[in-house]
């Protein structure tokens, strides 16, 4: 436990003394989910909504999804969903999603990796957004404490780095993520996330 204390602790530090030339200002994503609702040993539902904040500028976004899991076996599953991208466009006009969620599972539970991909549709456009994730977790007094890096990408525009989670045992969880990106010069953000889960 304290090695992996220390490694959470050395991540911070690595974020903190990076230099960046500009700061994006920072994000706050909201998630409520019931995610893994059993139907039987190998199928479930799942359904989210996501709200996507920006203070800085004013950006508002939500998200929602809906979909069944398939548990394909103890390391595996895969979800197909489809939902709603609200005030996705950049006049502000909402788009139709088509989403598969893909998680992994290793090491007894300690490592976990998620690829999301989705589709969105308006206005006669298409767009691709991918999210991938690798969390390694240990179990803490309250529940599991995470690090690991993230990707994240709009069609050609990525961003990436470390992130903290703590996933409670009644539910909640809280993370805080840091991203940079290179868009002619470097780019910094953090995002604030909460989710609650059942």
């Amino acid at each position: 436990m304290k090695s992996f204390i220390l490694a959470v602790v050395c991540a911070m530090c690595v974020t903190s003394v990076v230099s960046a030339k500009t700061w994006k200002g920072t994000q706050v994503l909201t998630v409520i989910a019931a995610d893994n609702v059993e139907v039987n040993d190998w199928l479930a539902l799942r359904g989210s909504a996501h709200l996507f904040w920006i203070p800085g500028d004013g950006t508002m976004q939500y998200f929602g999804y809906v979909g069944p899991r398939f548990n394909v076996n103890d390391w595996f599953w895969t979800s197909p969903q489809i939902g709603v991208a609200g005030n996705w466009s950049p006049d502000g006009t909402d788009a139709f999603l088509a989403s598969i969620w893909n998680g992994f599972t290793f090491l007894n539970g300690d490592l976990f990796m998620l690829a999301e991909g989705d589709v969105f549709i308006y206005d006669g456009q298409i767009d691709y957004y991918g999210y991938y994730f690798l969390d390694y977790s240990q179990e803490v007094k309250v529940g599991r404490l995470a690090i690991g890096p993230q990707i994240e990408h709009v069609n050609t525009d990525f961003i990436g780095g470390v992130h903290g989670t703590l996933y409670t045992k009644s539910g909640p969880f809280f993370s805080v993520q840091y991203y940079l990106a290179l868009k002619g010069e470097l780019e910094q953000t953090l995002r604030f996330v909460l989710g609650l889960f059942y």
